[in-house]
């Protein structure tokens, strides 16, 4: 009882944080008088072609003013049952997010992935940096007294290698950061315009004769986006709590080692310190692959699966909107 009772707490509050842009907000309910003069100027329409087609003996007029306000009685129905359904949806999105707004959930979980990946790139880069440093080094072989004019050894000159291969993966994730941003952008437009605009204009356009299907896709959308989408980044967020404490994976643990500065700089210069054996040692090249086999799947792997099940979503939901009940009702 306890549970149930947090729960049902959680999804009030969860409620209050949407208010605004979920369900029966009050921008939402502001398009209703639009949506209403829409269906009295739709039937008033029909009315005057079905007029029309009884003075002109058309039957032909009369049979599509028929036609047409059945359907437009379906769109009406559709409006109803649209309210009720983004209703409970939100209901619904915010119990499976454990009474947090899914929203934010999903941007809370994008922005962290994002301070991972920046991390890591910021790192793989420093350890470039490092050995890049360390390879230039250059060891005076006595009676010789410099480079110029003597012999001189390159120990750590193949560590350019590493250096190189460090470079490229930063490279490489780098992009991944611009997806991550945008996605965080993209989330915060579709809590704006979601139920605020793109499901108004779909059920205005879903009472039209002429905006059926565009009404129907619109309300999809807007359903897919503000509902599914960010749902999927919560349950990526879950999978991804189970993995990271099987196998915890932290940015910060990789530590760039000053191979150039302070002991590092000393046994360069054979000031009596011994000399670094390895560029860059197993452990740490160890812990950059852990941490960008982590993160990568989540920049890659999940977005892209996110965005496959909300057009699959947005697909079958406009195929439902344009259910017309003709096999109920007949």
């Amino acid at each position: 009882m306890a549970v149930e009772t947090t729960l049902t707490s959680g999804t009030t509050a969860c409620l209050q944080l949407m208010k605004g842009t979920c369900g029966l907000a009050s921008d939402y309910l502001s398009w209703m008088p639009i949506i209403a003069i829409t269906i009295l100027i739709t039937v008033m329409i029909i009315a005057i072609v079905y007029m029309l087609g009884r003075a002109f003996m058309r039957r032909d007029w009369e049979a599509l003013a028929k036609t047409e306000l059945y359907h437009t009685g379906i769109a009406v129905l559709w409006v109803a049952i649209l309210t009720v359904f983004v209703y409970f949806s939100c209901n619904l999105s915010c119990f499976m997010s454990d009474g947090r707004n899914p929203i934010d959930v999903a941007t809370s979980y994008l922005s962290d992935l994002q301070d991972k990946l920046s991390t890591c790139v910021i790192r793989l880069l420093d350890l470039a940096k490092e050995i890049r440093l360390m390879s230039s080094f250059n060891m005076i072989i006595p009676p010789s007294t410099s480079c110029g004019n003597g012999v001189c050894i390159a120990p750590y000159q193949g560590c350019r290698v590493i250096a190189d291969n460090f470079e490229t993966v930063s490279s490489i994730l780098a992009p991944f950061i611009g997806s991550l941003m945008a996605q965080r952008l993209a989330l915060s437009a579709i809590s704006v315009i979601a139920f605020q605009l793109l499901l108004p204009i779909g059920l205005i356009l879903r009472i039209t004769p002429f905006g059926r299907d565009a009404g129907a896709f619109l309300m999809a959308i807007a359903v897919a986006l503000y509902i599914v989408f960010p749902l999927t980044f919560v349950f990526a967020e879950k999978a991804t709590n189970v993995i990271m404490q099987a196998y915890p994976v932290n940015p910060d643990d990789i530590e760039v080692p000053n191979l150039t500065r302070g002991a590092g700089l000393d046994a360069l210069a054979g000031l009596g310190m011994p000399f670094p054996t390895d560029c860059a040692k197993f452990e740490l090249t160890e812990k950059v692959l852990k941490l960008i086999g982590n993160i990568l799947p989540q920049a890659v792997f999940f977005p892209a699966l996110s965005m496959i099940i909300t057009l699959a979503s947005a697909r079958v939901l406009s195929r439902i909107f344009m259910y017309d009940f003709e096999d109920v009702l007949h």
